[in-house]
């Protein structure tokens, strides 16, 4: 583990959800894929959808489907609401006994996201951790803005980015982390970005297990 992990306690965690927190990455798809496909009147591929991958769901219905985009987002919210306990009723094993223990240790916790804040509170309610958090941020439909976020929790709990660590599964979650100043911790357990490339991302921790995740964070408090 890194020198600085050891001698500098972090003093927050903030969370990415998708693939961090729980499975809910090929329900959002399928929910925007039969959304715009309602919409369009034709099959929409995966591929399609992901093309607004770094923009809120608002603004990746905007690229779908143009001037019918808030048709088809109000169609995927309440897809999303129908789909959500059935595809994915719940978060990790063991992500609410870790955000229990970083809590219990006096830590404000938050959720950076580039997701909608609607589909955002549909996740956490039914994950049941909507007060695990004092931050969460959403994403916005024009542009990425997890370094904004990420400023504003830090602003919000009075700290600076080297008392934050942040995790997440993509590549772009490391080098988010990096670019802000803040430690990375990468998890592999649900990663699309696979193992390797995770580590070739350099986190300052790669973990494959939230039993590992939750040993790591709490080594670094």
């Amino acid at each position: 583990m890194d020198q600085a992990i050891r001698t500098n306690p972090a003093r927050t965690v903030l969370f990415d959800m998708d693939g961090t927190l729980g499975p809910t990455l090929d329900c959002l798809i399928g929910g925007q894929q039969r959304a715009a496909a309602s919409v369009l009147g034709r099959p929409v591929s995966r591929e399609e959808v992901c093309r607004g991958f770094g923009l809120s769901e608002p603004g990746a219905m905007q690229i779908l489907l143009g001037g019918r985009a808030e048709e088809g987002f109000r169609r995927y919210v309440a897809e999303i609401e129908r789909v959500h306990a059935v595809e994915c009723p719940a978060p990790f094993p063991g992500i609410p006994r870790l955000l229990s223990a970083l809590r219990d240790r006096g830590l404000p916790l938050g959720l950076i996201s580039g997701r909608c804040r609607e589909t955002l509170d549909i996740t956490l309610r039914q994950f049941g951790l909507a007060a695990c958090f004092s931050y969460i941020g959403a994403g916005d439909p024009t542009h990425e803005v997890k370094d904004l976020r990420a400023k504003e929790a830090l602003l919000q709990f009075g700290l600076t980015p080297a008392d934050a660590v942040y995790v997440g599964d993509m590549t772009s979650d490391v080098r988010f982390a990096k670019r802000l100043g803040m430690r990375a911790v990468a998890v592999s357990y649900a990663s699309y970005s696979g193992r390797e490339a995770l580590r070739e991302a350099g986190p300052d921790a790669l973990c494959d297990s939230v039993d590992e995740l939750e040993h790591t964070l709490l080594s670094m408090l």
